[in-house]
Protein backbone atom coordinates (compact mmCIF):
# COMPACT_ATOMS: atom_id res chain seq x y z
CA UNK A 1 0.00 0.00 0.00
CA UNK A 2 2.83 2.37 0.82
CA UNK A 3 4.26 2.07 -2.67
CA UNK A 4 0.82 2.68 -4.15
CA UNK A 5 0.30 5.86 -2.09
CA UNK A 6 3.74 7.15 -3.04
CA UNK A 7 3.16 6.47 -6.72
CA UNK A 8 -0.25 8.17 -6.58
CA UNK A 9 1.37 11.21 -5.00
CA UNK A 10 4.05 11.37 -7.70
CA UNK A 11 1.40 10.93 -10.38
CA UNK A 12 -0.65 13.80 -8.94
CA UNK A 13 2.39 16.06 -8.78
CA UNK A 14 3.51 15.25 -12.30
CA UNK A 15 0.05 15.82 -13.72
CA UNK A 16 0.39 19.47 -12.70
CA UNK A 17 2.57 20.16 -15.71
CA UNK A 18 6.13 20.30 -16.98
CA UNK A 19 7.64 22.45 -14.21
CA UNK A 20 6.75 20.08 -11.35
CA UNK A 21 8.04 17.13 -13.41
CA UNK A 22 11.42 18.76 -13.89
CA UNK A 23 11.56 19.83 -10.25
CA UNK A 24 10.85 16.28 -9.07
CA UNK A 25 13.58 14.89 -11.33
CA UNK A 26 16.17 17.21 -9.81
CA UNK A 27 15.33 16.62 -6.14
CA UNK A 28 17.64 14.11 -4.55
CA UNK A 29 15.77 11.71 -2.26
CA UNK A 30 12.30 12.74 -3.40
CA UNK A 31 10.93 9.19 -3.08
CA UNK A 32 12.28 8.79 0.44
CA UNK A 33 10.73 12.12 1.41
CA UNK A 34 7.35 11.17 -0.06
CA UNK A 35 7.41 7.83 1.76
CA UNK A 36 8.16 9.66 5.00
CA UNK A 37 5.28 12.08 4.43
CA UNK A 38 2.87 9.28 3.57
CA UNK A 39 3.72 7.29 6.70
CA UNK A 40 3.75 10.13 9.25
CA UNK A 41 1.18 10.13 12.03
CA UNK A 42 -1.04 13.20 11.76
CA UNK A 43 -0.96 13.69 15.53
CA UNK A 44 2.81 14.22 15.45
CA UNK A 45 2.25 17.69 13.93
CA UNK A 46 0.09 18.85 16.84
CA UNK A 47 -3.53 20.03 17.01
CA UNK A 48 -3.02 23.32 15.13
CA UNK A 49 -1.54 21.60 12.08
CA UNK A 50 -4.17 18.85 12.09
CA UNK A 51 -6.92 21.40 11.46
CA UNK A 52 -5.80 21.82 7.84
CA UNK A 53 -5.00 18.14 7.29
CA UNK A 54 -7.07 15.52 5.59
CA UNK A 55 -6.54 12.18 7.30
CA UNK A 56 -7.41 9.12 5.25
CA UNK A 57 -8.17 5.83 6.94
CA UNK A 58 -8.07 2.65 4.89
CA UNK A 59 -10.60 -0.12 5.39
CA UNK A 60 -9.73 -3.73 4.54
CA UNK A 61 -11.29 -4.78 1.24
CA UNK A 62 -13.33 -7.67 2.63
CA UNK A 63 -15.13 -5.42 5.16
CA UNK A 64 -16.03 -2.78 2.58
CA UNK A 65 -17.18 -5.42 0.09
CA UNK A 66 -19.46 -7.18 2.57
CA UNK A 67 -21.08 -3.88 3.57
CA UNK A 68 -21.72 -2.90 -0.04
CA UNK A 69 -23.32 -6.22 -0.92
CA UNK A 70 -25.76 -6.30 2.02
CA UNK A 71 -29.34 -6.60 0.69
CA UNK A 72 -31.88 -3.88 1.40
CA UNK A 73 -34.85 -5.11 3.45
CA UNK A 74 -37.03 -1.98 3.46
CA UNK A 75 -40.52 -1.49 2.10
CA UNK A 76 -40.74 -0.37 -1.51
Amino acid sequence: MLLLYTLECIYSLTSMGEKPCHAIMHIRGVLETLVSLVTVEAQSYGPDACILMRVVETIPGNVATSQQQAPYHGNV
